[in-house]
């Protein structure tokens, strides 16, 4: 898992960061520290981080395909 391009998957998934900061149990300057490559993340952060965005993109696309089924654009 490579932290470059971090921040970018998760603002194109329209993925807040305090979302993904909740999820992984990492503080929110923790998580942006690593998305700007400021400090190098440790195998375990990276690890909870690429989770927690996962099951939150995961969990998006859930709620898009649901509100497609009941005719709520989104």
């Amino acid at each position: 898992m490579d932290p470059h391009g971090l921040k970018e998957r998760r603002m194109v998934a329209g993925i807040a960061g305090r979302l993904v900061s909740d999820r992984s149990g990492i503080t929110r300057s923790r998580l942006c520290e690593i998305e700007r490559n400021y400090v190098q993340p440790s195998d375990k952060e990276l690890e909870r981080i690429e989770q927690a965005l996962a099951e939150l993109i995961k969990a998006r696309e859930r709620v898009a395909e649901v509100a497609s089924e009941v005719g709520w654009p989104m």
